[in-house]
């Protein structure tokens, strides 16, 4: 600022926001290239711009007045307190001196069906309206500067199935012309099985173990070696109730050196009509390993409630050669909730539980959940039993629910239609009433 004639800076927002593009550049080098902080898998930027705040506020206290108010946010950055009774207002210029003032309204504003706007406040509007960007903000965007900056070190690795291939297209576009475009592009799965066919060294990885090793061209849907850098390498989620998309995911992330769907599918030399064929044949579902993957990708990323009802899903559903090395591998992945359900529901935040009674509460959980469907954790005799105290002792869901009716109620409302039926609506109802009793 000393170079320049008069500046200060208040009045020299472009010099400033330069200079702060200057300095978070070298940040990033530090941090990035130079390796301050060790290795750099990820950079997140999200540039905030804010006004000087004083030491105090200013606080005043006037009566609501709608016109004042909208007058002023042309000069004053609103902020609207929670309560609504009082508004910040942040000063557009940074003058000697306090810049921030409280204003306490003295009548809460309501809203009314017959404002003027004819649909009572939009608050996003009124947001839009009583926000304004300051010079040094205003200086950062004009010069093109990022507001926001990311650079994930994770490629998300999209796979379908054969001839299943997603692609964008117009509305109003022609089918064949879609098509035609679509059928020469491809896809990151149909680029990895180009690539194993042309390039011998890609064939020592898996699909998800590529993008270490190789970098995804967007433009000319391909992979090409990486030179510098590397990125971790993620398959989409899917779960294991979509059956083939689900033995798909799991070959891709096993097999290596795969050309094509049909190769994918070769084991020993025989091509297996299906993947979970192809998945038995590798051994891959030998003693009841996609179950003990599944659960742990699920408990990786999900909530007890959704583990609980995943092993539900594979119990019933699914073949399970041990359930009781699969409930003793995941069961605390399936207990993190009950502690604390527990606690609040008592005074003691002292509570504490040991193992087994974890055990039994989460047993209890899923009991419910097969009781939900017909079935009860006796049917399951490898699980853990527990005492009755930790299970819901009542009868199946479906008929809780069937004797859950407000009796009184319905028979006052039968009693209210009998008498707008007609006389051919009156025997058939007669007809149905005397078959259930006689039954």
């Amino acid at each position: 600022m000393e170079y320049g004639l008069g500046c200060i800076a208040p009045n020299c927002p472009d010099i400033i926001s330069r200079v702060f593009r200057i300095k978070l550049d070298q940040l990033m080098v530090d941090i990035k290239d130079k390796k301050h902080f060790g290795v750099c898998i990820g950079v997140m930027t999200n540039i905030t711009v804010e006004i000087r705040k004083a030491e105090l506020d200013n606080q005043w206290v006037v009566p609501y007045n709608r016109d004042l108010l909208v007058k002023y946010q042309f000069h004053m950055n609103v902020e609207i307190c929670c309560h609504a009774r009082s508004l910040k207002y942040l000063f557009k210029y940074c003058l000697k001196g306090h810049d921030r003032a409280t204003v306490y309204v003295q009548r809460k504003r309501k809203r009314q069906a017959n404002d003027t706007d004819g649909g009572g406040i939009d608050e996003i509007n009124a947001y839009f309206d009583g926000r304004y960007l300051c010079d040094t903000e205003s200086a950062y965007r004009i010069f093109g500067f990022p507001i926001h900056h990311r650079i994930i070190s994770v490629e998300r690795l999209q796979f379908h199935l054969p001839g299943d291939k997603n692609c964008t297209f117009q509305a109003n576009e022609a089918l064949g012309k879609v098509v035609a475009r679509e059928k020469n592009k491809f896809s990151k799965l149909e680029a990895f099985f180009y690539l194993n066919s042309v390039d011998v060294n890609a064939r020592k990885y898996t699909y998800d173990e590529i993008p270490r090793f190789y970098v995804w061209n967007d433009g000319e849907r391909k992979w090409t070696m990486r030179k510098r850098g590397f990125q971790i390498g993620r398959l989409c989620y899917v779960h294991h109730s979509t059956g083939e998309p689900w033995f798909l995911h799991l070959l891709l992330t096993k097999v290596r050196g795969a050309t094509s769907f049909e190769s994918l599918r070769t084991v020993n030399g025989v091509c297996y009509t299906t993947f979970p064929d192809a998945c038995k044949e590798y051994g891959l579902l030998d003693d009841d390993k996609e179950w003990h993957e599944v659960l742990t990708q699920a408990s990786a990323g999900g909530l007890p409630p959704q583990v609980r009802q995943l092993f539900v899903h594979i119990i019933v559903n699914c073949k399970v050669t041990d359930l009781k090395t699969l409930w003793s591998t995941h069961w605390k992945s399936m207990v993190d909730d009950i502690l604390l359900r527990r606690r609040q529901s008592c005074p003691n935040t002292l509570f504490t539980l040991n193992d087994m009674q974890l055990q039994f509460y989460a047993l209890g959980e899923i009991d419910e959940l097969l009781r939900s469907v017909g079935k009860s954790l006796k049917k399951f005799d490898q699980l853990p039993q527990p005492p009755p105290s930790y299970l819901n002792n009542g009868t199946n869901n479906l008929i809780i629910e069937e004797k859950s009716y407000d009796t009184r109620k319905m028979e006052y409302e039968t009693a209210k239609l009998l008498q707008d039926y007609t006389e051919e609506q009156r025997k058939i109802y007669d007809a149905v009433i005397q078959s259930i009793e006689t039954r």
